[in-house]
């Protein structure tokens, strides 16, 4: 994995950009990009990950929808312990997510 980009606007606040190794060439092509970030929500801290699949360089979406990613959060108190708990496919209705269209982009 790779960290391509990160921002901690304050000490409980972060987000970053990470994404897999780039897909060998006489393989399967699958390769992922992602957002992982924290922040306060109504006091308590919130981690999550949205994460973009790709298959020979283009998004993988559910079918019936242009785009979709897949989404994990993590449950518990993030000092204290808990774990990370998928969220499955969310479409991206509102296009948030449109510039992942292509890995690497």
């Amino acid at each position: 994995m790779e960290v391509v980009d990160r921002s901690f606007p304050d000490d409980k606040t972060f987000s970053c950009m990470i994404r897999s190794r780039p897909p060998k060439q006489d393989g399967f092509g699958l390769c992922w990009e992602g957002i992982l970030g924290m922040e306060p929500i109504e006091g308590h801290l919130h981690a999550s990950a949205s994460i973009f699949m790709y298959s020979q360089n283009r998004r993988v979406a559910i079918e019936g929808h242009d785009s979709s990613y897949f989404e994990i959060e993590y449950e518990g108190d993030v000092d204290q312990g808990g774990n990370w708990v998928s969220r499955g496919w969310i479409e991206d209705a509102l296009g948030e997510y449109a510039n992942f269209a292509r890995y690497g982009e």
